[in-house]
């Protein structure tokens, strides 16, 4: 919905306009022809994968995201972004 806002937008007073920009408009591509496979299967992990390594890989991805979207939504940010 954001995507078509910008184009519509740009699309109707292209004067005030120099570029668009499209960021993950669509999501995520991938080849629907292509089996998925994971690297790893569940059977070849070791325990020590399992139930260490892979949990403490995704809390540090969740804490690194919840900051960045943190810091993305301050207002302050936000008025800097705008203003640049």
């Amino acid at each position: 919905l954001g995507g078509f806002t910008a184009l519509l937008t740009a699309a109707q007073v292209p004067d005030q306009v120099r570029a668009v920009a499209l960021l993950n408009s669509a999501g995520q591509f991938r080849n629907a022809n292509k089996e998925v496979r994971n690297d790893v299967d569940d059977e070849d992990e070791s325990p020590v994968e399992k139930f260490m390594f892979k949990p403490l890989k995704e809390a540090i991805q969740r804490l690194i995201l919840g900051v960045v979207f943190w810091q993305s939504k301050r207002p302050s940010r936000i008025r800097s972004v705008l203003k640049s």
